[in-house]
Order: C-alpha cells, then structure tokens, then sequence
C-alpha cells in the first residue's frame, strides 16, 4: 500500500515538474522572434498572407494568383495541385477558388505560431491556424523572395 502512494505521489510531482517547464503547460506562450531582421521579413510574409485573405474574401479568383510564386503548390489532406503561372490565368486555378467559395465563403488566417528563415535569406516558412468558416486547419506556408515582394511558393492545410 505504501509503495503504491508513493508511485501516485511521484506521478503527480513528475506532473507538477512538467506544468512549469516551457511547452508542457496547457498555458499558450506568446511567439517570439530570434532577431529583429526575422521579424521584418515575417511582417511581410504576414502581409503576404493578408492580402491573399482579403483576395479570398471578395471572392476574388483573379486577386489571388499575384500572391503566389510560378508552379505553387496547394496541399491538403485530399492531395496535391499544382498551379503553373499560366494555369492561375486560364482559369483552372479560378475554378478550383469558385468551387472553395462555395463550401467556405470566408478565410481568416491567425497570429504566427512558428516562422523561420532559411540561412539564404529568400525562402521563409511561417505556421498559423487558418479558418474557413467554421473549420480550423493548421497551415504551413512557404515563402519565396522575388524581387522585393514575398510569394507563396506551397501551402499546406491539415487538420490537428
């Protein structure tokens, strides 16, 4: 009987333990970035994503292609598509944005809760919930740096 209160007793320090260190509370952390120069480049990033939203939400097909990067790549839990460039204007893409209006008229996409970017200084990764509607998805968004304007180079959707 005393071993088993002290094996309850253990668990429930070694649970204690974990409540207190970094990632283990249920308490969300307020995302930080490691330099100044990564919070610049995730602010245009953000913006990026912004104006995609606002595309999105006029139910704009032919605002959205100028935000993503030659042969972009839209990945959900249903598979992979591609869009070349010419692909975005004739139409397909367009398509494929009429049929989504439909099922999920508006998206809101969330504060960051991962960014990273990579040592060449033109490619970015940035981590937020993304909701369609009522539907909550996870989103990995790819960066490219053309010129001076941040693309969307792939996105992937899934859920938690």
């Amino acid at each position: 009987m005393k071993k088993r209160w002290l094996t309850i007793l253990s668990v429930l320090a070694g649970l204690g333990i974990m409540a207190g260190l970094p990632g283990c509370a249920s308490k969300s952390r307020e995302f930080r970035y490691r330099s100044d120069y990564e919070a610049g480049v995730a602010k245009m990033v953000r913006q990026t994503l912004m104006n995609f939203e606002s595309a999105y939400n006029k139910q704009d097909p032919g605002g959205i292609p100028p935000h993503f990067y030659e042969n972009a790549q839209i990945v959900n839990e249903g598979g992979i598509r591609v869009f070349s460039r010419g692909q975005f204007f004739k139409g397909q893409f367009a398509e494929v944005f009429t049929e989504t209006f439909k099922r999920f008229p508006s998206m809101a996409v969330g504060s960051p809760y991962a960014f990273m970017v990579l040592p060449t200084r033109d490619k970015a990764v940035m981590e937020v919930i993304t909701t369609f509607g009522k539907v909550d998805l996870k989103t990995k968004v790819s960066m490219i740096l053309d010129g001076d304007r941040w693309l969307i180079v792939k996105i992937l959707y899934w859920t938690s």
